[in-house]
């Protein structure tokens, strides 16, 4: 399934009201850090962006907008997290919608409580007001002539003292009458008589509007795209959000990368293949020929190493037996893959080519891992992934690996040749396929 417009909503419209505005839209919860990677972005796509989290859970990166962008979908903000994203990245090609979005860009409002509300525990619906809200409603009281601009303007100020998940319209009477009783009599009667529309949702109701209408798309050119805009904090947020439905069960590729690096017999020497190869590559348009020689000529030579060095990426046995341009293909092999800045890890089954063993089935494997941790977790206290007991885990793939648990530096080796910092990433990346040979061996054995 691949719905033309995607919609991020929650405290700001409901997600009832918006697919009614958007007939066929997918609508989904306010966003949060790694929900768009999880889209396949094509031409003609279209993404609004009301509402999204903050504080407690990562907010929506600005990056993984420009990944959508880049890829040709339409991307629009407004109301809420969509108005300060589209305010921060119209430079960039992301559209904005509404009141609150031009007055974010043009400065008039600054900072990011402005429309930040609470919601009750268990669904989306506000249980307090945006102040950006409280003041478009005082803006069009001072018009109605309900108050004067110095009373809106004092009742803006009060209302902004009060914190984002207590201010309510109570509240923000309470907070005003020392002073601004009358005031705050004559606004409370002007909006009982007209019932204003937040400003929040009437510019979330016309951003739909426009998306269902089709006048949200595409970016026009996008020449940031042509450069080098990315990071490695993206590429890794991709592998780990991006990925395909397997099974009914969201499946990002890190998972399937992740099960061939721990489980296939295989992988060491695919993976040593691609990391010489990416480091040869990476030495410039001329080129150097091997890995080893782009190594050196960037002045990195085993015998330039001191001794703990060589002994931290070396077991002892190699050192004693392997010759230095063995040792250095083993040294790059390991040390390479650790660098964030060296993007030799693939993000996609389409970038992985051949270094990924279908046979395996990875996919799969990592689906039914996932959905076997989540019953887990439902049965109890204590019966999360992370409280697998991390020994065990390291006999498990000690066992995999055919190397003894308490030989550390040959453990240390047998899981940098798989492209893990060290053992216990190793271990951190086994605990749901623990959990699921557990499950599977105790099926059996019933």
């Amino acid at each position: 399934m691949n719905p033309a417009v995607h919609v991020y909503c929650g405290p700001t419209i409901s997600a009832a009201a918006a697919a009614a505005l958007v007939p066929g839209a997918a609508v989904h919860p306010p966003v949060r850090h790694g929900d768009l990677l999880r889209l396949d972005p094509v031409p003609g796509m279209t993404v609004v962006i009301i509402d999204g989290v903050f504080g407690e859970v990562p907010a929506v990166r600005h990056k993984e907008i420009l990944w959508l962008l880049a890829h040709g979908a339409a991307v629009a903000g407004a109301a809420s997290m969509g108005a300060l994203r589209a305010a921060e990245l119209y430079p960039f090609g992301m559209a904005g919608v509404g009141q609150i979005y031009r007055a974010y860009r043009d400065g008039a409002l600054a900072g990011d409580d402005e429309v930040a509300v609470a919601c009750a525990p268990g669904d989306w619906r506000p249980v307090s007001v945006a102040l950006a809200d409280v003041r478009a409603e005082l803006a069009a009281a001072a018009a109605a002539g309900a108050v004067d601009q110095a009373e809106a303007a004092a009742i803006a100020g009060r209302a902004a003292s009060i914190h984002y998940a207590a201010r309510t319209w109570p509240a923000v009477a309470a907070a005003a009458r020392p002073g601004l009783a009358a005031a705050i009599g004559r606004l409370s009667r002007w909006r009982a008589d007209t019932a204003p529309v937040p400003a929040k949702l009437a510019d979330a109701r016309q951003a739909l509007r426009l998306a269902a209408a089709g006048r949200l798309g595409p970016p026009g050119p996008l020449p940031w795209a042509a450069g080098r805009w990315g990071s490695c904090q993206l590429q890794d947020w991709l592998a780990a959000y991006h990925g395909e439905v397997i099974d009914e069960v969201h499946v990002p590729f890190r998972s399937v990368l992740a099960h061939q690096q721990l489980y296939d017999p295989g992988w060491p020497g695919r993976w040593r293949r691609h990391v010489l190869s990416w480091v040869a590559r990476s030495a410039g348009p001329a080129g150097y020929g091997t890995a080893a020689a782009a190594a050196r000529a960037a002045g990195l030579d085993v015998a330039d190493l001191a001794p703990a060095q060589a002994r931290y990426w070396l077991t002892p046995a190699e050192t004693a037996t392997l010759d230095a341009g063995e040792q250095l293909a083993r040294i790059l092999t390991r040390a390479v893959p650790q660098d964030p800045a060296a993007l030799v890890w693939p993000v996609t089954a389409a970038q992985a080519g051949r270094l990924i063993n279908p046979a395996l089935g990875s996919g799969q494997a990592a689906a039914r891992a996932a959905v076997i941790a989540g019953q887990v977790a439902g049965t109890g206290p204590y019966r999360q992934l992370g409280d697998l007991r991390a020994d065990l885990i390291r006999e498990h793939l000690a066992a995999a690996w055919q190397v003894r648990p308490d030989d550390e530096p040959a453990l240390a080796a047998a899981a940098r040749d798989r492209g893990f910092a060290s053992p216990g990433a190793a271990v951190a990346a086994a605990r749901p396929f623990f959990l699921l040979a557990a499950a599977t061996a105790a099926g059996a054995a019933r």
